[in-house]
């Protein structure tokens, strides 16, 4: 659902949709002997089920990192958030946290209700304690809120 046009945009930036990491010709040497290690492995075990997955993940990967990222617009606005295309009335939004991390990119953390994994949006040239001031009122703030796991592994892998 689109924001509606009466609604008064209170803050709004945009960022990349994913993280666009800079590898160097080591991580493509590594990733590749993990792929080729792991299909030997898979021909060797006979299980060809293993190696097709195998395939068709360095597949999405390619489809994904293909081209550059699109960029996505977040709008807080007074019905509501809005990411891209989908909008949130603060009433749908169980709670949400700011995190600054000492380095690296601000992020802000939305729990959809109804949804069973958060949703991380980039603070990208908006200050995050304009976030957290305009959603605080709104919707209940998580101060114990910390990166998954899978986001910590996933900025290590750069992937």
């Amino acid at each position: 659902m689109a924001l509606e046009q009466d609604a008064q945009e209170l803050l709004a930036w945009e960022f990349d949709a994913y993280e666009d990491h800079e590898r160097g010709v080591g991580w493509y040497l590594l990733a590749g002997l993990i792929v080729v290690g792991l299909l030997i492995a898979a021909f060797v075990t006979r299980n060809f089920l293993f190696a097709v997955m195998i395939v068709m993940l360095v597949g999405v990967y390619y489809l994904r990192h293909a081209n550059r990222p699109s960029r996505v617009r977040c709008v807080i606005a007074e019905d509501g958030i809005t990411v891209d295309d989908r909008h949130f009335a603060f009433d749908d939004v169980d709670e949400f946290a700011v995190l600054t991390p000492p380095r690296g990119r601000a992020m802000l953390y939305l729990n959809p209700s109804g949804w069973r994994l958060r949703m991380h949006v980039p603070i990208e040239g908006v200050d995050p304690e304009d976030v957290r001031a305009l959603l605080a009122p709104r919707v209940t703030e998580r101060k114990d809120q910390d990166e998954s796991g899978g986001e910590i592994v996933s900025k290590l892998l750069r992937l």
